[in-house]
């Protein structure tokens, strides 16, 4: 079973998305992510790079780039949360 990356990844995306101006922007929500989580995004570029030196046959490895990483939880978390606050 695969490792998290960082913790509570659903609940801080939520609160990213509570403080964007445009909940569609997903270069918004890299910016506040990397602003509000610094040590999340350490961890992420971190992982990635563990990956990286691991990957001797250059063949690839599961963790996407990190920006790609973020990209990700944007758009599985994005379809959460405008799901969950439709009225």
């Amino acid at each position: 079973m695969a490792q998290q990356v960082f913790l509570k990844k659903e609940e801080k995306a939520v609160l990213i998305f509570q403080k964007m101006q445009d909940i569609k922007n997903i270069k918004e929500f890299k910016e506040l992510f990397k602003k509000e989580y610094p040590d999340d995004w350490t961890k992420i570029v971190a992982r990635y790079n563990k990956h990286e030196k691991k990957d001797l046959k250059k063949k690839g490895h599961p963790m996407p780039h990190p920006e790609k990483y973020l990209e990700n939880l944007f758009n599985v978390q994005y379809k959460k949360f405008v799901n969950k606050n439709v009225y």
